[in-house]
């Protein structure tokens, strides 16, 4: 009865799961990602997230040598590692 119960506590669980295409590399962003994340509550200018020519958040990323990163959050220099 116990193994009963936990295959379909499993099977509901898995069943109610709903994988979605959410990583996308931010220099690939083009306007379906766009108006996806918008459907999803993302409120953040997306030119603002990435642009090639201009300061963006793309620019807070940092990357320490053997491949450690954080972001940087202050104008002074505080960085956030992980």
């Amino acid at each position: 009865m116990r193994k009963l119960f936990l295959l379909l506590a499993i099977l509901c669980t898995v069943s109610a799961a709903k994988a979605d295409e959410g990583m996308w590399l931010l220099k690939e962003l083009n306007k379906e990602n766009e108006a996806r994340m918008q459907e999803l509550g993302f409120t953040f200018p997306m030119n603002r997230l990435y642009d090639e020519q201009k300061s963006s958040l793309k620019d807070a990323v940092v990357i320490f040598g053997g491949g450690c990163s954080g972001v940087a959050v202050s104008k002074r220099g505080l960085i956030f590692t992980n």
